[in-house]
């Protein structure tokens, strides 16, 4: 726990709440949009279980929105996001060579 300076409260942490509500209200936006450039004939998903239809394909993209925005909620920035795969995985990226930088060298 952390206490404010200003005031002396208690500051309890609510950041991973904070992101949990978020992604919920972006996967449920990310499902609407889904599903009306389906009913648009704009966006088809797969149907990835028989039975039910694209249905399965478009709250599983949902899902995957949800992950996604969650992951980038708690991490912060795509550096970060950088950071915490190469340290975590031991995954390094590779600066990509540019056709600018190639004819720079002097």
């Amino acid at each position: 726990m952390d206490t404010d300076a200003r005031t002396g409260r208690v500051v309890t942490p609510n950041g991973g709440a904070l992101a949990a509500v978020l992604a919920a209200g972006i996967g449920a936006l990310a499902m609407g949009l889904f599903v009306i450039a389906n009913e648009a004939g704009i966006f088809a998903a797969p149907s990835l279980h028989g039975p039910s239809g694209g249905l399965s394909g478009r709250s599983t993209f949902a899902v995957i929105v949800c992950g996604v925005s969650t992951h980038i909620r708690i991490c912060g920035s795509p550096r970060r996001i950088r950071l915490y795969v190469m340290k975590r995985f031991g995954f390094s990226f590779s600066p990509m060579s540019t056709p600018c930088s190639a004819s720079v060298s002097q």
